[in-house]
């Protein structure tokens, strides 16, 4: 039986798609593999091939006869034939103790910290940690030198306690439970799967699907299990590069050398739950910790539906539609851009007001502009409502703050200021930077630069 299947191993070691290490991980990765025997160099029969085939041999064998047992059994990483198991790229031959189906089953002991599998496609490698996130798991595709900041950032993630959640599921969308405020903290996500977008972009499609499916099968059961929520094909037809991109969220592991440090996509299963629409009533924003996090952007009614976008706002339906087609292939069919079905009236009405705003924001910008007066800022202001830009405020309040003081509204230019500062934190969350740089503001409204500067400039001062 297993003289069977080492012809099939050998001949795969031979195939540029995974490059298999025979040499045991060491640094500050755990290995990820237990009693592995590899078969690797063998176009050369040198002594120490023979040797090691040998003692493969020699163990498979030990491993037969306790086999009869029922105690232990021989497996490749597979777990079986490829036909058997093609969601697994990876072409070890090891012997391991007999738990259930794979290493993450609940009844298997679990893998302590971070672990480097021997699973490569050129300098990316699968990574993976079981115990990240309280248990929640997690898998990454990346380089050796991208996962040294991962690493770091991953472990400090404060997550904070689950409450009870105010929403429930309806036919895979989330649905508010009860009347929801503006400001309510939603949840707090961890990421269970990080792909290097160079690794996405360079490496062929069917070979990095191959090691995205063993990704998911490095988490645990439960994770697993909503991942796989995300999509309804079975795991021999699903494309996990469709599902990562599907809902284009992506962290840069170093932010301060972000010219150098590679952008990855971030897997949350859970916020594929919310809706998108190009006016959402939910905002969310991704910490320093890659933890997703979502807070209510304008009042929600019991049974109203939970939305997020993935589009820039502020744009017309063509322009939002040409975004659309680029990242998923096909345009947007949210509650905005169809207008309920397609009232065209409503279509108009909304771009009519989205290039006022532009409009608008390009006269607010000029600080030598004679066309900003007090009615256009107060102009501004209602458009963004009247859009249903609930959900952008933040940049929006500052910006009318900032254009009051100019003008010599002191009133005006606190109470935006103010509001600014509250649509931060829903926007952004407490540690927003943007509300540092209101605060200076706030602490001295006519000390501030901005005071009547705009007149200043034009000369009325």
């Amino acid at each position: 039986m297993l003289a069977k299947h080492v012809p099939e191993c050998l001949a795969t070691l031979h195939q540029r798609k995974l490059n298999i290490e025979g040499n045991a991980t060491s640094g500050i990765y755990g290995e990820a593999t237990d009693a592995v025997v590899v078969f690797s160099q063998l176009n050369t029969p040198t002594r120490g091939s023979q040797s090691l085939v040998a003692v493969g041999v020699a163990m498979a064998r030990l491993a037969l006869s306790a086999a009869v047992l029922g105690l232990i059994r021989v497996a490749a990483v597979h777990a079986g034939t490829a036909e058997e198991r093609p969601d697994l790229a990876s072409q070890e031959i090891k012997v391991e103790t007999q738990y259930g189906d794979n290493a993450t089953d609940a009844s298997a002991p679990a893998r302590k910290g971070w672990q480097k599998t021997k699973t490569c496609v050129d300098e990316f490698c699968l990574f993976f940690n079981q115990d990240a996130a309280g248990g929640r798991g997690i898998s990454v595709v990346s380089t050796d030198e991208e996962m040294e900041n991962i690493r770091e950032i991953i472990d400090r993630a404060q997550l904070g306690k689950a409450g009870k959640q105010p929403y429930s599921v309806k036919d895979g969308r989330y649905v508010a439970g009860e009347g929801l405020r503006r400001g309510r903290q939603l949840e707090s996500l961890a990421p269970v799967l990080l792909v290097n977008k160079v690794f996405l972009d360079e490496i062929p499609q069917e070979e990095h699907n191959k090691m995205l499916e063993a990704a998911v099968q490095r988490l645990p059961r439960e994770t697993r299990r909503i991942f796989d929520a995300q999509d309804p094909l079975p795991k021999g037809e699903r494309n996990i590069t469709n599902i990562v991109t599907r809902m284009p969220i992506t962290v840069t592991p170093d932010p301060v050398n972000s010219m150098s440090s590679e952008a990855h996509y971030a897997n949350f299963p859970e916020a594929a739950a919310y809706t998108h629409d190009c006016r959402p009533n939910v905002a969310f924003h991704l910490s320093s910790d890659f933890v997703f996090r979502a807070a209510v952007a304008r009042r929600v009614g019991p049974g109203e539906g939970l939305t997020v976008s993935h589009l820039r706002p502020l744009h017309t339906r063509a322009e939002r539609t040409a975004m659309a087609e680029h990242i998923w292939g096909h345009p947007c069919g949210c509650a905005t851009c169809s207008a309920g079905g397609g009232d065209l009236a409503a279509i108009a009405r909304s771009d009519g007001r989205v290039e006022e705003i532009q409009a608008i924001v390009r006269e607010l910008e000029e600080i030598a502009s004679r066309q900003v007066t007090k009615d256009l800022i107060d102009r501004y202001l209602v458009l963004l409502q009247e859009e249903n830009l609930q959900a952008y405020l933040a940049d929006a309040y500052w910006r009318a703050a900032i254009n009051y003081s100019y003008l010599g509204f002191k009133d005006e230019a606190v109470k935006y200021a103010s509001r600014a500062v509250q649509a931060a934190i829903v926007e952004g969350g407490k540690d927003a930077s943007l509300p540092i740089e209101i605060r200076i503001f706030l602490q001295d409204p006519l000390g501030h630069y901005s005071w009547r500067r705009r007149l200043t400039v034009r000369g009325e001062a």
